[in-house]
């Protein structure tokens, strides 16, 4: 196993610095002092970023404990394209410095999505005058010394950058993370088969092109950029950054060309956030002026310019999405999403919502706040609240009604917070917490359950009238003794410990008081109360004769040869209380004396608080973790109730399931110097110090979200009004299964993370309800084969001594960000009868290919002696002998495009004999690589063909396809291929033409004139008039052996016209009614002309051929089907999109659909 290169293991390995005096000949200069760098909290991108960004980092699972709680909005569908659009919720609770986006506190407008990054120095790319992680191959472990610490200050002054910036994706149903590496290659934390590009111009990345595994492109090319300028007052130079902090997607092109585009509106907001706040305590060495003097605290905040994007429109085949924002916040510049509406390509208004909001007060915990005026001026008193969602498409409208515990949040910058960093009430003075006897700081940063839970989402209420109520609770975990010693207890107040006391007076006039060990090695000293009663009610100076006569009362200690007084300040009525520093470990005597009149009704006492429990390294103890998971799920939909309730108890006992990857640590020992001018000489007086630090946030990064946190068993209970009724147990891979290997003496930090490897499911178990109780019923079991692909080393700087010239001693942390892999490689099965508890198991193994991480080969275990094999083939791994030929530059094609998840051919056997061959056959139309021919295989039978596709349009649509054992089939298409205009058996693609004149596609036909919209129409909503121009068709494959059918309905254009139209040699008395008009062809043109004749549905094709049309409403389905007999049906749509009648040809009813919700009247 790698470990950390670093000098020194420990920081308490450093000798205390004495008293340098350097003599310098400079000129004169005030003092000045050098200070350890303070490291500041990575910031997030702007809040809309980062309202999605908490769904990549977050899972949204049971091992998490966080449920998925959506309100499906729409759902753009492009060919084998799907994308949902909704509004989501994420309930893992509201931290206290959490900004709200524009769908409100908690929720996130999931529709296209970004690349974000989380900076981490400089930024990756940045080139010329500053070196990011990719331009520069400078490694630390190959430095000297002197090299070591050119290279921290160069690092300190933003000239080179040593760690990694971390890019997180979300955009359909793809997220995760990926870094740079040196070569600017792309590397996934969690291994992927996405292909992404990027693109640079001045040193900057301003756009990423991603191809998904089936050669769907995602262009990323909107950005947003922020700027952070440090305001801390520890700086004397404030740290500005500005950088690109998120691209949003800007279009989807699907591997056969449809595309989805989305536009953006900028904006350009402004805020402050808090960066740090640090408390020092002088340790040793000989000055404790400047920077080494005691006690220093230091708050830092940073001003943040986001120039952000926010979505106003998307735009796809059939119809776009408007999205309407306000400048109506009182929280923030950005806008305010208030509406979205989807529009049909033909205007018609298919979905319209509306977004209400209000605010949460955020002044809860604001009293010890004590911020520049500036910042209090600018920081808001309130947050963005989603309050009610309307589908005002129709009237009445559909109102989704959401509600939450309580109106009131804490202040932005409240003090009163969890380790994690979410609201716990306390009154706290600062972020800074109690530390053993270090007490200016004394933060209570614990979990407080009822707390955390202000301001969460609580319970929807949906148009049917129906709701679900999220019951959630706070997180549990399971520590280990010495993990609770080493990182809880250090930072627990000493209230919540019991205390340990010793009292004498005139009867016993001695007593022994033992001071607590020492918990650490800087815990030399205990803080001890004492208090003192004499027998009358004076106010005196307790050192004085005049008060206390004779009087002595002492602490005295034989090791230590001291003796302490505690008769050295003032009486107040007759008694005196304070407090005392006493060597951690040392028994002291505490005495009364004097004559016996004097001792009469005396009495005094000294007390501490116990150490932290110490136990056994393998006992247990429960902790509370920031954040929520979800209790219980209670779904009330009038006559039907059903509540989920969910356990995330350990198996053996009723302790918590849960396990944490890092614990906090917020100290650190940090060197100082500060150089003086000598009075009355040009010489400098330089004094160094040791001092002991903690910081507002822990050194190793703490999160409540998936990736240091989660639940190993989890048992969901569902139950309804007569009882449970089902019962189902999941187990995962947790913290304690893959910890991580974490540092935690300085320099800090996780060396490797065992993220990817965690918060898989390996068990289901399912129950069923018997009159015995709950049986098992289903057992899965999951196994996997976790492995490091590749990793990236990162390195931290810490300065731990300065000298004259600055920086002397450089100690740094080596980290790898890491490729993990972790492929399902087996599923087992296990059925249960219930009656007998017989158990029949079935095992499933899989074999993957290892660089494009898809299954190439999967093993069933059916029984004993019975396995069945199936082979999986793609464009990178078909064999030769499979390779039809001409097929070279197809598979060349489909790998350069990332269409790797084809499915070119399966092969299925069993015993080494085959069973079952498929295969497909590609070929290049339209540029794209397409199937021609399914050929199959049975055991020893030849091979045949089941399936030739004969031609595509030039978006990939089928256009002829020919079964084995069913006629030729060709298709029309209209809207640019997304709809299917007609389909017709026995006949080919050259052979068909159709029209019902309802888009600029004219299926095969040929006219001059514009067909125009009338509520008569046969079919659609548009017919044509002849007299605007002829319709005529060429090239038609027709003759007397090869008849071919012309069909159309025909009428007169008004009662007025005359109906007599001859035509093909026949005359036709037309009326106001549609009629049928067929005609036999038996040459290769047809032509249909006339004035006053009004024509739809016009159809040609071979007689012994069978055509079936349709027409449609865009975005919400068939307006007509004609069948091969000419009759058709008609399909109306409620205001909603909803089918809501069906009528015959004659425009008769035959089915009628009535919507009633339990909130409306039938």
């Amino acid at each position: 196993m790698n470990t950390p290169t670093i000098f020194k293991n420990s920081i308490w390995d450093i000798p205390m610095l004495g008293r340098l005096i350097l003599i310098l000949n400079l000129i004169p200069t005030l003092a000045v002092g050098q200070q350890i760098e303070l490291k500041t909290q990575t910031l997030p991108p702007s809040p809309e970023v980062s309202a999605l960004a908490k769904f990549a980092d977050t899972r949204i699972s049971r091992y998490s404990g966080i449920p998925d709680i959506n309100i499906p909005l729409y759902t753009i569908v492009e060919q084998d394209l799907e994308m949902p659009i909704t509004m989501s919720y994420h309930a893992g609770g509201i931290r206290v410095e959490e900004r709200a986006g524009w769908a409100g506190l908690g929720w996130a407008l999931n529709a296209g999505g970004s690349i974000s990054r989380t900076l981490k120095g400089l930024p990756d790319e940045s080139d010329r005058s500053r070196s990011g992680y990719v331009n520069h191959h400078v490694i630390p472990d190959q430095l000297s010394l002197n090299e070591l610490v050119d290279y921290y200050n160069r690092s300190q002054s933003g000239v080179i950058d040593f760690e990694q910036d971390i890019f997180h994706f979300t955009f359909g149903s793809y997220s995760g993370k990926f870094v740079l590496g040196k070569n600017g290659s792309i590397n996934f934390l969690n291994a992927s088969n996405l292909k992404i590009e990027y693109e640079t111009l001045n040193g900057s990345i301003i756009g990423w092109k991603v191809r998904d595994e089936n050669g769907n492109q995602y262009i990323f090319q909107d950005t947003e950029r922020t700027v952070t300028e440090d305001i801390s007052e520890a700086r004397s130079t404030p740290y500005r950054s500005n950088y690109i902090s998120a691209w949003h997607l800007t279009k989807i092109i699907s591997y056969r060309g449809r595309e989805i585009t989305f536009h953006y509106e900028g904006y350009t907001e402004s805020y402050y956030s808090r960066s740090a706040q640090s408390a020092s305590y002088f340790l040793s060495g000989s000055s404790g002026k400047g920077v080494c003097g005691t006690d220093k605290i230091t708050d830092g905040y940073s001003e943040v310019t986001v120039r952000g994007k926010q979505l106003i429109s998307i735009q796809f085949g059939l119809g776009k999405i408007e999205l309407e924002g306000r400048n109506d916040r009182q929280d923030a510049s950005a806008r305010r999403l208030s509406g979205l509406k989807v529009i049909s390509s033909q205007g018609r208004l298919i979905k319209s919502f509306s977004f209400d909001h209000d605010y949460y007060r955020s002044t809860l915990s604001n009293q010890h706040i004590d911020l520049p005026d500036f910042i209090a001026r600018a920081t808001p008193n309130k947050r963005l609240r989603l309050l009610n969602i309307r589908e005002n498409t129709a009237s009445p409208e559909l109102l989704y009604q959401i509600e939450y515990r309580g109106d009131e949040l804490p202040h932005l910058f409240s003090y009163s917070q969890d380790h994690w960093g979410f609201y716990n009430g306390q009154s706290n003075q600062s972020l800074i917490p109690q530390y053993l006897k270090f007490r200016n700081a004394n933060a209570n940063r614990l979990v407080v359950p009822d707390k955390a839970l202000i301001g969460s989402l609580k319970k929807i209420t949906y148009p049917t009238g129906g709701s679900i109520t999220y019951e959630m609770e706070s997180n549990k975990a399971v520590v280990s003794s010495g993990e609770y010693y080493n990182f809880f207890s250090p930072i627990v107040l000493e209230e919540d410990q019991p205390r340990y006391s010793a009292s004498v007076n005139s009867q016993n006039t001695k007593a022994i008081f033992q001071v607590e060990p020492a918990g650490s090695p800087i815990d030399t000293l205990k803080l001890i109360q004492y208090t003192v009663h004499l027998n009358d009610m004076r106010d005196c100076d307790g050192r004085g004769k005049d008060c206390v006569g004779t009087l002595d009362i002492y602490l005295y200690s034989a090791a230590e040869r001291s003796f302490i007084s505690l008769l050295s300040d003032n009486m107040r009525k007759g008694s005196i209380s304070g407090e005392l520093w006493l060597k951690a470990g040392t028994q002291y005597e505490l005495v009364l004396e004097g004559p016996r009149r004097i001792l009469a009704g005396v009495s005094a006492s000294v007390s501490g608080r116990k150490n932290p429990p110490k136990q056994e390294e393998t006992g247990q103890i429960e902790v509370l973790v920031g954040g929520l998971r979800i209790k219980s799920i209670t779904k009330d939909f009038g006559n039907q109730t059903e509540t989920i309730e969910y356990r995330y108890e350990q198996e053996a006992d009723s302790l918590s399931s849960g396990s944490l990857a890092s614990f906090p640590k917020y100290d650190l020992v940090t060197f100082n110097t500060v150089a003086e001018k000598v009075p009355g000489r040009n010489d400098i007086l330089v004094d160094h110090c040791m001092k002991f630090e903690l910081r507002s946030f822990s050194q190793v990064p703490l999160s409540a979200n998936a990736d240091f946190f989660g639940y190993a068993n989890v048992k969901e209970i569902r139950e309804n009004e007569q009882g449970v009724i089902l019962r189902t147990d999941y187990q995962f891979l947790s913290p304690k299964d893959f910890p991580d290997q974490t540092r935690y003496l300085a320099p800090t930090g996780i060396i490797r993370s065992n993220e990817v490897k965690r918060g898989v499911p390996v068990r289901e178990i399912y129950f069923a309800q018997t009159d015995e109780g709950f049986k098992k019923s289903r057992e899965l079991v999951y196994s996997y084969q976790p492995s490091e692909k590749l990793r990236h080393e990162n390195f931290t700087f810490s300065c731990m001594g300065y000298g004259p010239g600055g920086c002397q001693d450089v100690r740094y942390l080596k980290y790898y960000n890491t490729t993990v892999w972790n492929p399902l490689i087996e599923i087992q099965e296990i059925q249960y009868d219930i009656q007998t508890g017989a158990a029949f198991e079935k095992v499933s193994r899989i074999t993957y290919d290892e660089t494009y991480l898809l299954p190439i080969e999967k093993t069933f275990f059916l029984s004993q002696n019975t396995t069945q094999e199936e082979y999986y083939y793609y464009p990178f791994n078909i064999p030769e002998s499979m390779n039809a030929a001409g097929q070279t530059a197809v598979l060349a094609g489909l790998m350069e495009a990332n269409r790797i998840a084809l499915n070119l051919a399966q092969l299925k056997k069993s015993g080494g004999k085959l069973l079952e061959q498929q295969q497909l056959e590609m070929k290049r139309y339209h540029g794209k690589n397409l199937p021609v021919g399914l050929h199959k295989k049975h055991a020893d039978q030849p091979s045949y063909n089941e399936l030739s596709i004969l031609s595509y349009d030039v978006y990939g649509n089928i256009l002829e396809q020919k079964s084995r054992t069913d006629p030729s089939e060709s298709f029309l298409w209209i809207e640019e291929g997304s709809l299917m205009a007609a389909t017709v058996q026995n006949a080919a693609a050259n052979e068909i033409a159709y029209t019902s004149f309802e888009s600029a596609e004219k299926g095969g036909w040929s006219f001059g004139g514009e067909p125009y919209s009338d509520k008569s129409s046969k079919t659609g909503n548009n017919l044509y008039h002849l007299g605007r121009g002829s319709i005529s068709k060429s090239n038609i494959p027709a003759d007397l052996e090869n008849l071919f059918l012309l069909s159309f309905w025909a009428k007169k254009t008004s009662s007025r016209t005359s109906g007599a139209w001859t035509f093909m040699g026949k005359t036709e008395m037309l009326t106001d009614d549609w009629q049928l008009i067929q005609r036999e062809v038996t040459d290769d043109r047809v032509t249909l002309a006339g004035q006053g004749v009004l024509v739809d549905e016009l159809r040609l094709h071979p007689k012994d051929a069978f055509m079936e049309t349709y027409t449609y409403e865009p975005l919400l389905g068939i307006s007509s089907h004609t069948d091969q007999r000419h009759y058709t049906k008609y399909y109306e749509y409620d205001a909603l999109g909803r089918l809501a009648t069906i009528r015959n040809m004659d425009r008769d009813i035959l089915e009628h659909y009535a919507y009633t919700y339990q909130s409306q009247n039938r």
